[in-house]
Formats: C-alpha cells, structure tokens, sequence
C-alpha cells in the first residue's frame, strides 16, 4: 500500500478508483487540512458507490453512485480533527467492496462505537501516525496485539474515559479484543489496518 498522501494547504487530493470486479482506491490514506478537497476518479469499467463512515458525525456525503471514467468533482471535508474510513463498492452484478481506506482531515481519531461488544465500524484503516478512539457503552478491559501498535496502550476503557490511541508506527496491523461487564463477561473484537 502507499504512503499517505500530503501536499500544501488548499491542495487538491486525487484518489483514483481501479480494479475489477472488486474495486480499490490506489491511494488508501489520505491526510489533509479542511481547506483542502478531494475528489474520486472511477478508472474502472463499473459504476461504483462511496460510502463512508459517520461515527464521529458526517466528514464527506456518500456518493450513491460514479458512473465508470466519471470523477466525483471537487468534495470539502464538513469537519476538522477527524479520520473517517470509506469503502468503494462495485454496483454491477458479481462486484465487491474495496477493504476501507482512510481520510485524515487535520489531525484527529477515527471513532469506533463499542455497544454491546459490537464494534462499528470493523475493519477500520487509519493513516500512518494517525489516531483512534475506542466509544464504549459499558466499562471494557481492552487487549491490543501487539502491545506497542499504540500510544498509549490502553488496558482498559469507559464511557466517559475513552482515550485517543496514536498509531506508533510500529506494526501496519493490530487487532483488539474487548471483555465487558457481566458473569461471563461480553466479548468483541476488531481490527486495525495501520498505513505504510
């Protein structure tokens, strides 16, 4: 995968879509600042939508649909501080979904809501150096592979203590497993993809 794109304020970020039938972005984590924009260029044979996640709040508005060759224009983050992850999904017969990739507006975490020891969004992808947060809804003892994929390396979490986690750069995936309240204990777990 490739490094994660960065270029001066009031730039223009250009993610080309390619790959057939599952499509994928070439450039997987972007970072940027809020006066910058970006766009998508569907370089694949297929129609394809955008979809991204909102668990911080709306950061760009899906595309529902990019017609092959077509590009998205000009689109402005409507938030600062914040990562959001966007798949790409194939709209023809037999067509897949892109694994996620990461949009960094400024610097900021991307948000993982933990409810019942479900995790949402799971997988999640966020850029070199970039940050996470872990929301619960219950208090979590929390166990990250490898231990040192993070700073600092969270043990424990609760809904009103929910520290932001920064990628050390030291491993490109990590994973995380969640033991909550209860007799036996509620269980979830995710997974990481950390930009290289």
């Amino acid at each position: 995968m490739g490094l994660a794109a960065r270029k001066y304020d009031n730039a223009l970020y250009t993610i080309n879509i390619t790959g057939s039938p599952t499509p994928q972005p070439q450039t997987p984590y972007t970072v940027m600042n809020l006066v910058d924009t970006i766009e998508f260029i569907n370089s694949t044979s297929s129609p394809v939508s955008i979809a991204f996640t909102t668990t911080s709040g709306a950061v760009f508005h899906n595309i529902a649909s990019l017609a092959a060759g077509a590009n998205s224009g000009q689109i402005s983050p409507l938030m600062n501080n914040v990562t959001v992850n966007f798949t790409i999904t194939n709209l023809s017969a037999g067509g897949g979904t892109s694994s996620p990739g990461a949009i960094q507006v400024g610097t900021g975490p991307l948000r993982i809501d933990i409810v019942g020891g479900n995790t949402s969004p799971d997988p999640v992808s966020i850029p070199r150096g970039g940050q996470l947060q872990l929301r619960p809804d219950a208090s979590y003892q929390v166990s990250i592979t490898p231990p040192n994929a993070f700073s600092p390396n969270v043990t424990s979490i609760t809904p009103t203590n929910s520290p932001v986690m920064t990628a050390t750069n030291l491993a490109s995936q990590a994973t995380y497993t969640l033991v909550g309240p209860g007799i036996k204990g509620t269980k979830g777990k995710g997974t990481v993809k950390i930009g290289s």
